[in-house]
């Protein structure tokens, strides 16, 4: 998993560009959940690597960052925490479906070493 594919995924599920140079409020709350699933799948991602797919710095990062935990109870952000559990499954099915394919990987390949 990495920003590209994060990315993609919220884009396709909200139908919006994230990229776009847009201030509106609904692009920017998108982007905003695009950063949290960042933060929390790819925790080597320096703020600066998570900002570049959408042309934001880190420090956008940050604000946007503290701002999704600042709005995450309030009734007019709920459709964005709609796309974020909707995402943060389909990371977390797909990451899994990885790691179960490389365990298998393993195995074969542990099996084939040990003929």
């Amino acid at each position: 998993m990495n920003t590209k594919q994060i990315l993609k995924l919220v884009e396709d599920y909200s139908g919006k560009d994230l990229k776009t140079p847009s201030h509106g409020r609904e692009v920017t709350d998108l982007r905003w959940v695009y950063f949290k699933l960042c933060r929390k799948y790819l925790k080597r991602a320096s703020l600066t690597e998570i900002g570049k797919p959408v042309n934001r710095d880190h420090s956008t990062v940050i604000h946007g960052l503290t701002q999704f935990d600042l709005l995450k109870d309030m009734k007019f952000f709920e459709n964005n925490i709609k796309i974020f559990d909707y995402c943060d499954l389909e990371i977390f099915l797909l990451t899994t479906k990885e790691e179960t394919w490389m365990l298998e990987m393993r195995k074969k390949i542990n099996e084939l070493t040990t003929c």
